[in-house]
Parts: structure tokens; C-alpha cells; sequence
């Protein structure tokens, strides 16, 4: 995985955008970074890999705590709006939790 090329702050100001297109092109780079997460975890299952913390994976983790402040940045502005349609299938506020539950894995 790599680091989102947006920043927390770039995402906040596409979201506050007049512009409709400004708030799609948000949502889809936001759906990506989640579909990322989850491809992730589902081929370290498929390998049974240990998903076990592994302080020697700091990096990692800090990359998850970036999407996790994305997510919540997200949850809240769209609490804000009062927006229904949300372009992914659960609720934001439970893909936060979802993905602070998520475990870096361990070099073999």
C-alpha cells in the first residue's frame, strides 16, 4: 500500500467544493483507498499470514492511521450534509471502525 497522494486537507477542501464533480472525484479516491484496505486483508487471509501488531511494521500502521482520519474526515462532513447516498455499501462511520480494527502484518 502506499501513502495517499491527497492530503487530509486537500480531501476537506474538494468536499467543501461548490463544484459537484470536486465531491465525486473525493468519493471515488476515498472508495479506492478502502477497496485497498480490504484487497489488503483478504490476500494475507487467503495466505494465512499472521495479522498479529508487529512494532517492526510502524510504517504500516501510520498508513493506516491516515485512511482511518480520512474516513472519519469524510463521516463527519457527510453527517454535516445531511447526505444519504453514499458510494460505498456500509455506513462511514462503521468502515472507521472497521478499519481501526484492521492488523498490520509481521515480517517473516
Amino acid at each position: 500500500m502506499y501513502k495517499p497522494s491527497l492530503t487530509y486537507k486537500d480531501l476537506k477542501t474538494l468536499y467543501n467544493s461548490p463544484k459537484p464533480e470536486h465531491v465525486y472525484f473525493a468519493n471515488n479516491y476515498f472508495k479506492l483507498l478502502v477497496n485497498g484496505i480490504i484487497a489488503y486483508d483478504s490476500m494475507l487471509t487467503l495466505e494465512h499470514k499472521n495479522r498479529f501488531a508487529c512494532p517492526s511494521n510502524y510504517d504500516y500502521l501510520m498508513k493506516l492511521t491516515i485512511l482511518s482520519e480520512t474516513i472519519k474526515m469524510i463521516d463527519d462532513v457527510l453527517k454535516q450534509h445531511n447526505a444519504v447516498d453514499h458510494l460505498y455499501e456500509q455506513p462511514f462511520s462503521l468502515l472507521y471502525l472497521k478499519v481501526l480494527k484492521y492488523n498490520y502484518p509481521c515480517s517473516e
